[in-house]
């Protein structure tokens, strides 16, 4: 690291550094990113921006020693003919601070012939992902259940699931079973239906490949496996469960039902909420929202 004026830094490896923070901050659909640095500039430096030749690029924070934060996504752009020591053709990526009143906390100074390949690389992917994955707890004859994280844990609960058996009827529409495991897309529901509580539950996209003949497979509340022909209920993870008898095949059984406890609107309501702030990102930033749950058995 070569130091000059007080308050200046020359280290290209610092400015990867904030900008890899800021790239994977907005790839993440994250609203907020924070940066503490003992200098107020980044010196003019010769970068690597992926498989790019190297290009110029300094930073400037706005105050130094001071932690700054702002979103990833926001920053206005502006023609600048002086950085530090020097002259020319630059442009400038304002990023406003979080609770500043409108004040620019970080510039990304870039030669102007450059400044597509910075905007490239910082927001390249026009995709914002949410992603479901499940985890098999337990199952038995009469219903499943699964443990469930958003986006390595921004939201977790659990599903309640008809069961699996036999396993060739997973595939099969009419059959009261689970789905099979796979991933899929899901998207909110259309509301084709007319289910009361349509607007805030979410369909999954299946296809033939993934689930035979199965279709209308939605994530909507219930109560327990009798509240589902074949869909995922929500429920928390302090769901409550009993003992019950069963007629398996002439054979008196007794297996776990699995019940909400009075947690599933509140657990769909907390799914809803998350998306609805993903979904406000996106539009903020000019991206598209994929929703994908990973369902392992």
């Amino acid at each position: 690291m070569e130091e000059g004026e007080s308050g200046v830094i020359i280290n290209k490896s610092k400015i990867l550094a904030i900008l890899d923070t800021l790239k994977n901050a907005y790839a993440n659909g994250s609203s907020q990113v924070s940066y503490n640095y003992s200098t107020a500039i980044l010196y003019h430096s010769s970068v690597q921006l992926g498989d790019a030749d190297p290009i110029q690029i300094q930073v400037e924070f706005y105050p130094r020693n001071q932690e700054v934060k702002l979103n990833p996504g926001l920053y206005m752009q502006e023609p600048e003919d002086h950085i530090y020591q020097q002259d020319g053709d630059f442009t400038s990526l304002h990023f406003e601070g979080i609770g500043t009143g409108g004040h620019h906390v970080l510039h990304i100074d870039v030669d102007s012939e450059n400044v597509e390949l910075l905007k490239d690389y910082l927001f390249e992917d026009s995709i914002i992902e949410i992603n479901i994955i499940t985890t098999l707890i337990s199952d038995n004859e009469v219903n499943t259940i699964s443990s469930f994280n958003i986006d390595n844990g921004q939201v977790v609960g659990c599903f309640i699931e008809r069961d699996g058996i036999p396993e060739e009827e997973q595939w099969q529409q009419g059959k009261l079973k689970r789905i099979p495991e796979n991933e899929y897309e899901f998207i909110e529901d259309p509301c084709e239906t007319g289910r009361s509580n349509c607007a805030n539950e979410f369909r999954l996209i299946t296809t033939p490949e993934k689930s035979g003949t199965r279709n209308g497979i939605l994530i909507h509340l219930g109560t327990d496996y009798l509240d589902s022909e074949g869909c995922l209920l929500p429920v928390g993870t302090n769901y409550s469960s009993e003992e019950v008898d069963f007629d398996i095949n002439g054979d008196l059984v007794t297996l776990t039902v699995y019940k909400s406890n009075g947690t599933s609107l509140e657990t769909l309501t907390e799914i809803n909420n998350y998306i609805e702030q993903k979904k406000q990102f996106a539009e903020q930033v000019g991206k598209t929202i994929k929703m994908y749950i990973d369902i392992n058995r």
